[in-house]
């Protein structure tokens, strides 16, 4: 069952809010909706230790990936290492991973 809810906003948010819910093909209630609904479906903050915490969302939205990783990994130990033909995590002592000439 449906029912009605009224929010108070500034002006601005609601207009931008409005913009955003046309390019999304949705309705603003419809808008509204999802995200409530998408509160549910998040871990909850408080179950988190305070360090995790702090960083939750702190990524979101910069397009950074996997890769952008992997090549920070690279650059920082100026070797090339072909990270996606293991499996597992290389650790930095690992001979595979810039070790001697002969291992590279």
């Amino acid at each position: 069952m449906q029912t009605k809810l009224t929010l108070r906003m500034e002006q601005q948010v609601i207009e931008e809010a409005k913009q955003f819910a046309q390019e999304q093909g949705k309705s603003l209630s419809r808008l509204v909706a999802d995200y409530f609904q998408s509160l549910q479906q998040r871990p909850q903050v408080e179950e988190l230790l305070p360090i995790t915490r702090s960083l939750c969302g702190l990524l979101e939205g910069s397009g950074l990936e996997e890769q952008d990783y992997k090549k920070h990994l690279e650059e920082k130990h100026r070797c090339k290492v072909l990270f996606d033909e293991s499996p597992l995590p290389i650790h930095p002592h690992h001979s595979r991973f810039c070790g001697s000439a002969a291992t590279r």
